[in-house]
C-alpha cells in the first residue's frame, strides 16, 4: 500500500494515458503537475486519503473519459472548470464531502456540460435541493443510462422526466 502524498513527478510523465492509484493511503490534494498530462484518459485516485477541493484545473485535461475520485475527503462544489470534460463517460465522485445545490451541477448549460456522460455518481455527499423537473428534456441528458444521488439531503419530487434512465438511485434523505 503506497502512502504520503502523490508524487509531483507523476506530472513529468506527459503521455501517460491512465493513472490507477486506487485503494492507497495518498494524502493531501492532488498535485496541480498532474495538469500537465494532456493525454490522460483515466484517472482512478478513489479510496485514498485525498483532502481538499476538487482542483478546477481538472477541467482542463480534456482527454479524460473516466474520472474516479470517490472515497476520498474533497469538501467543494464541483468546480465550473469541469465543463471543458466532454469526452468524459464517467464521473464518479461519490463518498466524499461535495456539497452545493444539485441543480448547480446540472443547470440550464448542462448541454455544454456531461456531452458523453453514460454514468454519473454523486452520491454520499451533501449536494441539497430540489432536483429541476426538466433535467430529463435537456437533450445532453439523453446518453445518461446511470444518474446515482443517492444518500444527499436532496429535497422535493422526483421529476418524472428522468423516467427515460436505465437507473436512477436516489434514496434517503430525499424529502
Amino acid at each position: 500500500m503506497l502512502t504520503g502524498e502523490l508524487p509531483t513527478t507523476i506530472g513529468d510523465l506527459t503521455n501517460l494515458q491512465g493513472l490507477y492509484l486506487s485503494g492507497n493511503q495518498f494524502s493531501g490534494e492532488i498535485p496541480i503537475q498532474l495538469a500537465k498530462l494532456g493525454d490522460l484518459e483515466y484517472l482512478d485516485l478513489s479510496s485514498n486519503e485525498l483532502t481538499g477541493k476538487l482542483p478546477p484545473w481538472i477541467g482542463n485535461v480534456t482527454s479524460l473519459s473516466d474520472l474516479n475520485l470517490s472515497y476520498n475527503g474533497f469538501h467543494s462544489s464541483i468546480p465550473h472548470e469541469f465543463k471543458n470534460l466532454s469526452r468524459l463517460n464517467v464521473l464518479d465522485l461519490h463518498s466524499n464531502e461535495l456539497s452545493g445545490p444539485i441543480n448547480t451541477i446540472f443547470d440550464k448549460k448542462i448541454d455544454d456540460l456531461f456531452g458523453n456522460f453514460l454514468t454519473i455518481d454523486l452520491s454520499n455527499n451533501k449536494f441539497s435541493g430540489p432536483i429541476d423537473e426538466n433535467i430529463g428534456e435537456k437533450p445532453a441528458m439523453a446518453p445518461i443510462t446511470s444518474l446515482i444521488l443517492s444518500n444527499n439531503p436532496l429535497g422535493g419530487m422526483i421529476p418524472r422526466s428522468l423516467g427515460n434512465l436505465s437507473r436512477l438511485q436516489v434514496s434517503v434523505p430525499f424529502v
